[in-house]
C-alpha cells in the first residue's frame, strides 16, 4: 500500500470533498480531487470502490470503470466490482455487456432476487 497515511488520515475526507465539489457543478476540481486519490490509492480496493461509485454517480462513466476494473485485477474473487461494472455498461447503454455481466452475478447469487431480476431485463 502506496501511502497508509493519507489513507487513514484524509481518505474519508478527501471523498467528501470531491463529493461536495460536484455537487457544486466544480467537475473540474472533482475531477482533480477523484485522479490524486486514485493515485495515492491505486492499490487499495475500497478506495478504488468508492471513488468509482462517486464517479458513476456524477456520470463518469469511463473513469468509474477504471477504477472498477483495476479492483477486480487486485482482488479477481469479489463480486462488487462485477455489480458496478454491470452498472456502467447499462446507464453507457451497453445493455448485451451489462445483462452478461448480470447473468454472471445472477449465477454468483443464484439467491439474491435483485441481482435476478436485473439479469432478466430487457432493455
Amino acid at each position: 500500500m502506496r501511502d497508509a497515511r493519507f489513507r487513514r488520515a484524509s481518505l474519508p475526507t478527501a471523498l467528501a470533498q470531491a463529493q461536495h465539489l460536484a455537487s457544486q457543478s466544480r467537475f473540474d476540481d472533482f475531477l482533480v480531487n477523484c485522479r490524486q486519490i486514485i493515485d495515492r490509492c491505486s492499490d487499495d480496493p475500497e478506495t478504488l470502490l468508492s471513488v468509482g461509485t462517486l464517479l458513476l454517480n456524477f456520470g463518469y462513466l469511463t473513469r468509474a470503470r477504471e477504477c472498477f476494473e483495476r479492483v477486480r485485477v487486485l482482488v479477481p474473487n469479489d463480486s462488487r466490482p462485477v455489480v458496478n461494472l454491470a452498472n456502467v455498461a447499462r446507464e453507457a447503454g451497453e445493455h448485451g455487456e451489462s445483462r452478461r455481466l448480470y447473468g454472471v452475478m445472477a449465477r454468483c447469487w443464484s439467491g439474491c432476487r435483485i441481482i435476478r431480476s436485473s439479469a432478466a431485463m430487457r432493455w
